[in-house]
């Protein structure tokens, strides 16, 4: 799924911007309909939006990272999220990588 989305669906789950805390998570997206959640699909590299169907790969668990308000975001399975730019592709990674919810609509 496009980074953007992905972002967008992290938004989704915060009233502020800095809202976030540890903890574990299904990620939606404010785009799409509310039963659809990222999903990580054993065998297929791109991470996509699926039926919630408590799946471990649809279970994200966020852990602050270094920087202030950035949390590493990695599912049940093990693997992280893995955006590496703008509108690119994001996949069910091995490398942590950080990322800070922010606030882009009023939901």
């Amino acid at each position: 799924m496009k980074s953007f989305l992905t972002l967008t669906a992290l938004a989704a789950l915060c009233n502020s911007a800095y809202c976030f805390s540890e903890g574990t998570y299904k990620i939606g997206s404010a785009s799409l309909e509310k039963t659809k959640v990222l999903t990580e699909v054993p065998g297929q590299e791109d991470l996509v939006f699926n039926t919630a169907n408590g799946h471990p790969g649809q279970i994200w668990d966020f852990t602050p990272a270094d920087e202030e308000d950035y949390f590493l975001v990695t599912n049940t399975l093990g693997a992280y999220i893995d955006c590496p730019a703008l509108d690119s592709l994001c996949t069910a990674g091995e490398d942590p990588t950080s990322y800070r919810p922010e606030l882009v609509a009023d939901n």
